[in-house]
């Protein structure tokens, strides 16, 4: 009798030390995940802003010539001749940039 109760309180004391070693090892596990999946979205929101930046930046450019300023801006390209007086009404940040960039550049 005595050796089937030393046998039950090894075997317990066994599974109960590989139960904390598992729970542990989940746990860490579970941790470890958090950290990169935190780390990735931090990345994607870092390069989605960085590529967001680079695109406004570079979309904004200004061309000039001889008698035209040609600004393209969100996509859109917009010109005038700088002898008419002709603005575009429904973008007056744009004339005025262009203007801005004409007068000081040309």
């Amino acid at each position: 009798m005595a050796v089937v109760v030393v046998v039950a309180v090894v075997v317990a004391v066994v599974v109960d030390a590989v139960a904390a070693v598992v729970a542990t090892v989940v746990v860490v596990a579970v941790a470890v995940a958090v950290v990169v999946v935190v780390a990735v979205a931090v990345a994607v929101v870092v390069v989605a802003v960085v590529v967001a930046v680079v695109v406004v930046v570079a979309d904004v450019v200004v061309v000039h010539t001889n008698r035209y300023c040609v600004v393209r801006f969100n996509s859109s390209n917009f010109s005038y001749k700088l002898s008419e007086k002709s603005r575009p009404e429904n973008n007056k940040f744009l004339y005025i940039f262009c203007e801005i960039e004409v007068n000081t550049a040309c």
